[in-house]
């Protein structure tokens, strides 16, 4: 490549989401996007979902028949597909995340086509998160045949951004990717949230709870959270101070639901949204942040919750696989306990040791963890470098 076409080089950013306020995903790539612009990248965003937040309006993961969510997906897919086919030269660089999923599959095949550069950022992996959810069997001809289609999708790409170290172990081993894989941690910027202390929070005043320990789960309640599980093991704690809020939406939610007027004796409370009260309000009123993933999510996820939790300075105690990227991190760093998915009793048990001993018994500083590794300045430098890096 010339120096005249590294210069007139574009980027184009295939997404479904990319408002900060839409969800997670949106949250990322809007911050991305700014930081690739400031760096003098010149990008161009394909998109079709209408701006707003994902609350506003109902996406086709809102609906329940799988065939017309698949269809609608395929319809996005192929529009953003087209539209980067149409436009991204072979000295451009097109990026993408993992979702929605045959928006990638399309991107590797046009790729073949155009000879551009490929970036991708995992979020997830496919097929293989659907079957940890249970929404395909492991039996089924459907997976096998989907999950080789997409062993064969992971190898392709030029460059693969992944935010766990056990993603990249993954990929590496069970999807035989042998092209550059880069781990870059996931993020928050610490100024969106700022650590309250809990007696601050109208929320546990409203609860009366004020004298609780207060274990929080915030954010999507969704298939791949594990929450049977994590409601099995509530219902297992005895200890009169714990209590446990549930602050979201999602699929699983009518569990939760189900769970609190079944179970009126115990302190659960589930409330889909707080009118007005930010996410630092929402946060300040737990002692310990709930981050829960279903059990063989091992290399297949990375909760962003967890990073929120860092943020507002709160321990965390995460049900997540031995040697996950959040399992790695609590261990190293000190910032909260750690048990399996599928151990209902191991749960309730370290539920009723932080009871004993303290949400505080844990030394460590969660927010100068995330302001020293996992903070929005470093992560995205080091995106924006592999970008980069690409085109030289």
């Amino acid at each position: 490549m010339t120096k005249t076409e590294k210069n007139d080089a574009k980027y184009f950013v295939g997404l479904e989401y990319w408002e900060k306020d839409q969800n997670s995903t949106g949250y990322f790539w809007s911050e991305a996007i700014n930081s690739m612009r400031s760096k003098g990248l010149n990008v161009g965003v394909i998109h079709l979902q209408p701006r707003g937040s994902v609350q506003d309006r109902k996406p086709y993961a809102r609906y329940q028949s799988v065939p017309l969510r698949t269809l609608k997906k395929f319809l996005l897919s192929a529009k953003i597909a087209v539209s980067i086919l149409i436009k991204a030269g072979k000295s451009d660089c097109v990026i993408c995340g993992t979702n929605p999923e045959l928006l990638l599959a399309l991107l590797v095949l046009f790729q073949k086509l155009k000879r551009y550069q490929f970036v991708v950022l995992v979020h997830d992996v496919f097929p293989e998160n659907a079957l940890a959810a249970g929404v395909i069997k492991s039996e089924s001809l459907v997976y096998r045949v989907v999950r080789r289609a997409f062993s064969w999708v992971y190898q392709q790409p030029d460059r693969m951004v992944v935010i766990g170290r056990d993603m990249k172990d993954f990929l590496e081993k069970k999807k035989r990717r042998s092209k550059p894989t880069v781990f870059i941690p996931n993020w928050v910027d610490h100024t969106d949230v700022i650590p309250m202390e809990r007696r601050t929070s109208a929320i546990l005043d409203e609860l009366g709870w004020s004298e609780k320990i207060v274990f929080q789960f915030f954010g999507n309640i969704g298939r791949l959270q594990g929450i049977e599980s994590l409601l099995t093991g509530i219902d297992q704690v005895d200890d009169p101070k714990a209590a446990f809020l549930f602050v979201g939406s999602g699929v699983q939610a009518s569990a939760v639901q189900e769970f609190c007027q079944n179970h009126p004796e115990k302190a659960v409370k589930y409330i889909e949204s707080i009118p007005n009260a930010t996410r630092s309000d929402v946060l300040a009123a737990c002692d310990v942040a709930l981050v829960s993933l279903s059990e063989n999510m091992y290399g297949l996820g990375v909760p962003s919750k967890a990073y929120f939790a860092m943020a507002s300075d709160r321990p965390i105690l995460a049900v997540v696989d031995e040697g996950s990227e959040i399992d790695q991190m609590i261990t190293q760093e000190q910032i909260g306990w750690i048990c399996r998915p599928g151990d209902p009793e191991g749960f309730a048990q370290t539920v009723q040791k932080i009871c004993d001993n303290g949400p505080n018994s844990i030394a460590g500083n969660p927010r100068r963890v995330l302001l020293e590794g996992y903070s929005k300045n470093i992560s995205l430098d080091q995106f924006v470098n592999v970008v980069k890096g690409i085109q030289t």
